[in-house]
């Protein structure tokens, strides 16, 4: 019967050629939040569909982040009718974000956990700290440095490395019940910081081999990032700030950089993406991840468990996540299987595009399709596929004005 929201705009048709009119801010008993998945092999035109979301999004208010690690949407953003923000964050000038300043995060309460989830699968709670943003930060920053440092990031390096992170902190004057948001980005330790306290704790003749042991492996550790080429990217106050209605972070030049440095950067942007999204409630904002199958890492699996807790918390804050990838396999590896099938249950719109082969038969399996629904996806046509809204999905052709077409350019392929 096609889909006519109040307020919504218009995105194509059915097969019967009824009109798609969608307002993903709408709310009712089955469309809760403004999340997105949306899925399909190179060529049948995924880019442009995103595009035209962002596009309208863009003309009715919407401020939206774009993680781009393909720089797709750099001429979209630089053009005249959208003049948005365009940030390297692979080393760039106005692109570093300070890991140690504390961010705001998604903090899942009882009311957001599903049947058989428990408080604990997402944060690690400490009763006699409460849940603080330092408390919560530090959390994070495990998994930060976690991907940073990979298997050398041990028992003993974390206890250390949390000790001092503590001590840093305190000596700027922060601690468990600072507010945060009367702190500006001077106010927090830098790396440089964090690498000069722990060379000072290495002089103290009380220290047991043990302990000096790990703190010279911490020193290599994070040499390279508070004094080495890496200081670049992350060693100073954060400089990234943009108040464009559209952002593109641009994170290509991570690709041809060590996994390590590629996980840990992609961490401190989710956060970083996260803070924004969260800040005023009244804002209607839109996170798009493309290319997600980069977050997937069966060996890191904290980065999709990390966009899981973002994707059951943005609603209150007015704000939606956009999956993006080429296939549901991406995110299905049992490794990051119940993250992957969260952002997937938590979606309340969806769209899938062409698809073949294993895709094809995992993903008809996950959405039960009929017959109809596998053949259109099978035959790739540029532009169809199968849209859900809520409990209600339906075969959709999108429709692009030549004119938008125009402006989006060729950076997501002919």
């Amino acid at each position: 019967s096609g889909v006519n929201d109040m307020g919504g705009y218009f995105i194509g048709k059915t097969k019967q050629n009824r009109l798609i009119i969608l307002n993903q801010w709408l709310r009712n008993k089955d469309r809760v939040n403004s999340n997105w998945i949306i899925t399909g092999l190179p060529g049948v035109g995924k880019s442009s569909f995103i595009k035209l979301i962002f596009f309208k999004e863009f003309a009715f208010g919407t401020k939206t982040i774009v993680f781009d690690p393909e720089e797709e949407y750099i001429d979209f953003a630089k053009n005249e009718n959208i003049n948005g923000d365009v940030i390297d964050c692979a080393g760039g000038v106005t692109g570093r974000i300070n890991p140690l300043q504390i961010k705001k995060s998604p903090r899942i309460t009882q009311e957001d956990l599903n049947e058989g989830e428990k408080l604990e699968d997402f944060f690690q709670y400490d009763e006699s700290r409460g849940v603080s943003d330092m408390a919560l930060h530090i959390q994070n920053l495990h998994v930060f440095f976690r991907c940073l440092f990979g298997k050398e990031y041990t028992s003993g390096i974390r206890t250390l490395l949390e000790q001092s992170l503590i001590e840093v902190y305190n000596n700027k004057n922060i601690f468990w019940d600072t507010d945060i948001a009367n702190l500006q980005p001077e106010n927090y330790p830098i790396f440089s910081d964090l690498y000069d306290w722990i060379k000072e704790q290495r002089v103290d003749k009380n220290n047991s081999a043990y302990k000096n042991d790990n703190i010279d492996k911490l020193l290599d550790l994070l040499f390279p990032h508070a004094a080495g080429s890496n200081q670049f990217m992350w060693n100073g106050p954060t400089t990234l700030h943009s108040n464009a209605k559209f952002t593109v972070i641009n994170v290509s030049k991570l690709l041809d950089m060590d996994d390590d440095v590629r996980r840990a950067q992609f961490m401190n942007l989710s956060m970083w993406a996260w803070n924004e999204a969260s800040r005023d409630r009244t804002e209607p904002v839109l996170f798009g991840i493309d290319e997600g199958y980069l977050f997937v890492d069966p060996d890191y699996p904290e980065l999709m468990k990390f966009l899981r807790n973002f994707s059951k918390r943005d609603r209150k804050y007015e704000a939606g996540l956009m999956f993006i990838t080429h296939s549901i396999v991406d995110i299905l590896d049992p490794a990051v299987k119940r993250f992957g099938q969260a952002l997937i249950d938590n979606a309340c719109y969806k769209f899938i595009m062409g698809c073949d082969g294993k895709n094809l038969e995992e993903t008809s399996k996950l959405f039960n399709f009929t017959e109809a629904e596998r053949n259109l996806l099978l035959a790739r046509n540029r532009g169809a596929g199968i849209l859900f809204a809520g409990g209600v999905r339906m075969e959709m052709q999108v429709e692009i004005h030549p004119l938008l077409l125009e402006m989006m350019g060729t950076a997501g392929g002919r």
